[in-house]
């Protein structure tokens, strides 16, 4: 959507089967560590980030590049912590608008109004994990001194529609 209003757009991205949008630069990572790399590198080119996904929160803190053999009963993994690239942007965000998904299950504004002010976000997204399957899907805006913007259930491109018209008036 934002290509076809004229934007260019950097697409990091991590494992998907997903075909990138055409006209879009698509760097893939693999981990968490390479997406923050790069998001940190490209950030500074771009006037809005738009953050649609967030890595997984932990990691494993040791990789093996072997398979691990069975015969165990019972298996320790120790994880630690992944960085949190979109509060990490949003501590050096200077005049660019930043924007986050929040995906709640419970307490989702609440939730969402919280992270918009430590990550120093200007709008958020909140939805359900009912909003990752289908085509369809519902979700409230977010933004600063408690202004919402409650959206009925639409096709996934009309939200995105409405996402950057909210964008272009911030």
């Amino acid at each position: 959507m934002a290509l076809k209003r004229g934007n260019r757009v950097i697409l990091v991205s991590g494992p998907t089967s997903l075909r990138p949008p055409d006209g879009a630069r698509n760097i893939r990572v693999s981990t968490a560590i390479e997406m923050k790399e790069q998001v940190i590198k490209h950030i500074k080119e771009a006037n809005v980030f738009i953050s649609s996904a967030a890595v997984t929160d932990y990691r494993p803190l040791n990789t093996c590049r072997s398979k691990i053999k069975s015969g165990k009963k019972e298996f320790t993994i120790n994880l630690t912590k992944n960085p949190d690239i979109l509060k990490e942007s949003g501590m050096n965000k200077g005049s660019k608008i930043l924007v986050g998904f929040a995906l709640e299950t419970n307490n989702m504004l609440v939730n969402a109004f919280k992270k918009l002010a430590t990550k120093n976000l200007d709008m958020i997204v909140a939805n359900s994990p009912a909003s990752l399957e289908g085509d369809r899907t519902s979700a409230t805006l977010v933004f600063g001194k408690d202004k919402t913007l409650k959206l009925p259930e639409m096709d996934k491109g009309s939200l995105a529609e409405i996402i950057l018209d909210e964008i272009e008036k911030l």
